[in-house]
C-alpha cells in the first residue's frame, strides 16, 4: 500500500490531492461524512453566534452611546400654549449662572428621510440681538414679509442649494425666508459641535431676534414653540442646579440634556455599554465552551471508532507523524467548512437585528473584532481538537487496534 499511496496520480481531477497524507485524509471524510458534518455545524454554529453577538453588541452600543451629541449642555424648553415668546423666562434661566451666562435660541428643526443612509435635516436658530452680533459681526436688518438667515458654514454638512427650496421652513402667507450671507465662524455657546460618529446631514441658518420678528411672523393659539439655553461646559452638574428652581412651576415643558462627561446620561450610557460588552463576551464564552465541549466530545469518540483504521495504516507502513499530518489535514478541513457556513449564517442574523430591529445599518454595526473572533475562536477549537487526536494517538497500539471488532 505504501509505495501507491506514495505515487498517487498529480492530475487525478481537478480537487485531488497530490499527497498521501492528503488522499487518505479525504477519504476519510468521505466514508464517514455523518460525523465531520456534525463537527463542521458545531463550528459553525458557533462561529454564527459569536459573530452575531459582538455585531449586536456593537449596535446597542451605538444605539445607547451619547458621544456624538452635538452640544455638552442645554436646556431645551417647549409647549408654549399661548405661542407668545417667553422672553423673560429665557433671560432669567440663561443668568442663572453669573459667572457662565447661556446663549438662547428658539429652534425650528425638519428631518428629510435618508440620503447614503444619513438622516438629512434643518437646524434653523434664532439667536438674540447680542449673541448674533458678536457670532457675526454685524447686525441683520429685517423687514416685513422676510425673514433673512445667515448659513452657518462651520455647523453645515450641506449648502443651502443643496437641499433647495426644502429648507423654507417659515412658509407662511406673509413672511418668507431669504439666505442672506454665510459666515465660518463657530456658533456661540456651542449651539452645534458636530461629533465624530454623526449621522446626519445638517444645514444649520441663523437668524437674528430682531430680524425675526420684523418680519411679521406670527403664531396661532396652540400653536408649539421650542426653546433652547445652551451651555459650553465640561461639568453641567453646577447649571442644572441652578436652572432646575428657575425653570419649577413656570407652566412650560422642558428638559435639562446634561451630555457632559459628569451628566447622568452619559454616566447611564457608560454603564450600559459596560454591561452589554460583559453580556457579549459571556455569551460568547458560554457558545464557545459548549461547542468546544461538543466537540471534543465527538472527536474523542470518533478517534476511538477509528482506533482499527488507523492501526491498519500504522501496520501498512505510514508513520505516526505522517498519520498526524492526516488528521491536521481533517480538522483543518472541517474548520474552514465551519467558517464557510458560519460567517454568512451570523452576517444574515446580526442584519435581522441590528438592521430590523434597531434600525441601525449592518454596515456601521460590524467591526474587525467582530469579524476576526469567530475565525480564532474556531482555529482554537479545531487546534485543540487536533491535540486532543493527536493525544490519543501517542498511546493506540496496533495490536489492541487491529484487534478491535466493529
Amino acid at each position: 500500500m505504501r509505495p501507491q499511496l506514495q505515487n498517487v496520480p498529480k492530475q487525478k481531477g481537478k480537487h485531488a490531492p497530490v499527497s498521501a497524507v492528503r488522499l487518505l485524509a479525504k477519504r476519510a471524510r468521505q466514508r464517514t461524512p455523518g460525523r465531520y458534518r456534525v463537527l463542521s455545524l458545531g463550528l459553525a454554529v458557533s462561529a454564527a453566534l459569536i459573530l452575531m453577538a459582538f455585531t449586536f453588541n456593537r449596535a446597542l452600543v451605538r444605539y445607547y452611546d451619547v458621544s456624538h451629541a452635538p452640544f455638552s449642555y442645554r436646556v431645551y424648553i417647549w409647549g408654549d400654549q399661548s405661542g407668545q415668546y417667553p422672553e423673560e423666562l429665557l433671560r432669567e434661566v440663561a443668568e442663572a449662572v453669573p459667572d457662565k451666562p447661556g446663549t438662547v435660541t428658539e429652534l425650528m428643526e425638519k428631518f428629510y428621510g435618508v440620503r447614503e443612509a444619513r438622516m438629512l435635516n434643518t437646524l434653523q436658530i434664532v439667536l438674540e440681538d447680542e449673541d448674533f452680533e458678536s457670532w457675526y459681526g454685524q447686525p441683520l436688518a429685517g423687514e416685513e414679509g422676510m425673514v433673512p438667515v445667515v448659513w452657518a458654514k462651520a455647523a453645515s454638512d450641506l449648502s443651502p442649494e443643496e437641499l433647495g427650496e426644502e429648507t423654507l421652513l417659515w412658509k407662511y402667507a406673509g413672511p418668507q425666508m431669504v439666505v442672506a450671507g454665510t459666515s465660518d465662524a463657530p456658533l456661540p455657546g456651542g449651539i452645534r459641535q458636530k461629533g465624530a460618529e454623526d449621522d446626519r446631514f445638517t444645514l444649520v441658518l441663523v437668524t437674528s431676534r430682531s430680524a425675526f420678528e420684523a418680519s411679521g411672523i406670527s403664531f396661532g393659539q396652540g400653536e408649539i414653540r421650542s426653546y433652547a439655553v445652551y451651555w459650553d461646559v465640561e461639568d453641567g452638574r453646577a447649571i442644572t442646579r441652578a436652572v432646575a428652581p428657575v425653570l419649577a412651576g413656570r407652566g412650560l415643558q422642558y428638559e435639562l440634556q446634561d451630555y457632559t462627561p459628569t451628566g447622568q446620561t452619559v454616566l447611564l450610557g457608560n454603564g450600559v455599554r459596560i454591561l452589554l460588552t460583559v453580556f457579549c463576551g459571556g455569551f460568547a464564552a458560554v457558545v464557545l465552551l459548549t461547542s468546544t465541549a461538543n466537540i471534543l466530545s465527538t472527536v474523542s469518540s470518533g478517534m476511538l471508532q477509528r482506533r482499527r483504521e488507523l492501526s491498519l495504516l500504522l501496520s501498512a507502513g505510514m508513520n505516526r507523524r505522517q498519520l498526524a499530518r492526516m488528521l491536521a489535514w481533517e480538522c483543518l478541513g472541517y474548520g474552514i467548512r465551519g467558517m464557510v457556513w458560519g460567517v454568512p449564517a451570523g452576517l444574515a442574523l446580526a442584519w435581522l437585528l441590528t438592521d430590523r430591529v434597531l434600525d441601525i445599518p449592518l454596515l456601521r454595526s460590524l467591526s474587525p473584532a467582530a469579524l476576526l473572533t469567530p475565525v480564532v475562536c474556531v482555529g482554537a477549537v479545531s487546534a485543540l481538537a487536533l491535540l486532543v487526536s493527536l493525544r490519543m494517538l501517542r498511546r493506540f497500539s496496533i495490536l489492541e487496534g487491529l484487534s478491535q471488532r466493529d
